[in-house]
């Protein structure tokens, strides 16, 4: 068998835009049989703090359920610090 890994492009984006939206596409993503959902800061403009609350979040809303990750882009600088944040918050 394959795991399923969905990368949740713009997905901090997305979050910030429509919360409820973006949790739905991976509630949607979760009962398909994706076993990882992967969220991305596609742009790179996520601030640490934003990252720790939406992480939080899916971790409430999914964790346990499957493995959560987070892919950082380096836009503004701080891909190592949101990853961290991340970590930090419950992911890998």
């Amino acid at each position: 068998g394959r795991k399923v890994m969905v990368d949740l492009e713009h997905f901090f984006d997305g979050h910030k835009f429509d919360a409820g939206y973006a949790l739905d596409c991976c509630r949607a993503a979760v009962d398909a049989g994706a076993e990882v959902l992967v969220m991305c800061d596609t742009n790179g403009g996520s601030m640490p703090w934003e990252v720790e609350e939406i992480t939080r979040g899916a971790m409430e809303e999914f964790g346990g359920k499957v493995t959560l990750g987070m892919h950082a882009h380096n836009d503004c600088g701080l891909a190592v610090a949101n990853s961290l944040t991340a970590a930090k918050a419950g992911v890998g």
